[in-house]
């Protein structure tokens, strides 16, 4: 959905930076402010000061998603060159964007009406400040799977990363964020040298290191319609094979005997 969404001009990708040798925009600040507030809500257990910090830092770069002058997500990141690797620090979704589908958000309402550990009727603010945050989980988990946004968002950072000669993505994640890591192509094996990061990235408490390995050669953009591509020409050929099974031969022509032990 996002790739169509970015065909039709619905949906942009941006690359924002508050460099210190060129000012940037007043767009690109609006943007950056924006993917500031998407980040803080999303990401509640984040001081919000700390995010301001990265996404205005001059060292972090970010790749936001915009729909005309509202950034709908993005992530975080920061480049080593020398290092040839890449640090992912947020990465999120705005909740607005995620449900779509009035079913969708009533299976959500029933999870949390059913599945957390208090009655509806009697919630105090704290209970209802923890109902908030599970449903932003469960509702991003969702979106990263169904919209696309996720997967869009990672495969332009991949590409971002590679023309800029750099192979390799590292992050934390929490104990939400794993499942959706790896289905990036992330994996808890870390084959970087740990010198190689250690005193560059930033530690995070009960998360998770991950890294993916970036491939030159593939281009991630176009990745899924390639693989859908091979999947239809692998069911053509599936298709042939079978066809070539069914086919009914004539029978034989020729008795066999047994008279000189052979033809007849």
């Amino acid at each position: 959905m996002a790739k169509t969404e970015e065909k039709k001009g619905v949906l942009q990708v941006q690359i924002l930076h508050n460099s210190l040798r060129e000012k940037p925009s007043d767009q690109h600040l609006m943007w950056m402010l924006g993917l500031k507030c998407v980040f803080s809500y999303q990401l509640p257990r984040m001081p919000k000061e700390y995010i301001t910090r990265l996404v205005f830092d001059s060292k972090h770069h970010s790749l936001a998603l915009t729909k005309g002058n509202t950034v709908v997500g993005g992530i975080c990141f920061r480049m080593f060159p020398t290092q040839n690797f890449a640090e992912i620090v947020f990465c999120a979704v705005a909740s607005n964007e995620q449900v779509k589908s009035p079913t969708i958000a009533n299976g959500i309402k029933n999870y949390c009406s059913t599945s957390l550990p208090f009655p509806s009727c009697c919630i105090c603010s704290v209970e209802q400040e923890f109902c908030v945050l599970m449903l932003n989980i469960m509702v991003t988990a969702f979106v990263l799977q169904q919209q696309g946004y996720g997967t869009h968002m990672m495969n332009n950072l991949k590409d971002y990363c590679i023309r800029h000669h750099i192979t390799h993505l590292l992050t934390y994640a929490d104990a939400f964020a794993i499942g959706y890591f790896k289905k990036q192509g992330f994996c808890k094996d870390i084959k970087v040298p740990r010198s190689v990061y250690v005193g560059y990235i930033k530690d995070y408490e009960g998360a998770t290191l991950m890294e993916c390995e970036l491939n030159p050669k593939i281009p991630y953009r176009e990745f899924s319609s390639i693989m859908k591509k091979q999947k239809m020409v692998i069911h053509q050929l599936i298709d042939k094979k079978q066809s070539e099974i069914r086919k009914v031969h004539p029978g034989l022509t020729c008795v066999l005997g047994r008279e000189s032990g052979g033809l007849k």
